[in-house]
């Protein structure tokens, strides 16, 4: 029962920040949070929050899973976000809950659908 619930808890956040919804999601976070991504390590709910409001911004509603695995208090998880013309990009995140919140996590993903949606730097006179 345990491992179900390290999902729902991982789900619920997902499906938080991804709505937009970034002060429940930091419900689901542990005072001493870590997020590590490429380029990124951030400490504490309102890095964390501050980074998903920036992040959330050039992306599309919602998320797709797609695989998980659950052992003890570690769950990784395969999904999908969307770009905002809808594109998948794929992301895999590693996530350690203890006691009901998540305490650390780890994120990768495919770098493409997001620099396609970079828009071109100006042009230079």
């Amino acid at each position: 029962m345990a491992d179900s619930n390290q999902l729902d808890i991982v789900s619920a956040y997902q499906d938080a920040w991804t709505a937009g919804s970034y002060e429940a999601a930091a419900e689901y976070l542990a005072a001493g949070a870590v997020f590590h991504s490429p380029g990124q390590h951030l400490a504490g709910v309102e890095a964390i929050t501050t980074m998903l409001r920036a992040f959330g911004s050039r992306i599309g509603r919602g998320w797709e899973l797609i695989a998980w695995s659950v052992d003890g208090e570690q769950i990784l998880i395969i999904y999908n976000l969307f770009m905002p013309d809808g594109s998948p990009a794929l992301c895999a995140d590693y996530f350690t809950v203890r006691q009901g919140k998540i305490q650390y996590e780890l994120l990768t993903f495919d770098a493409k659908p997001f620099a396609a949606a970079q828009p071109p730097p100006p042009p230079q006179d």
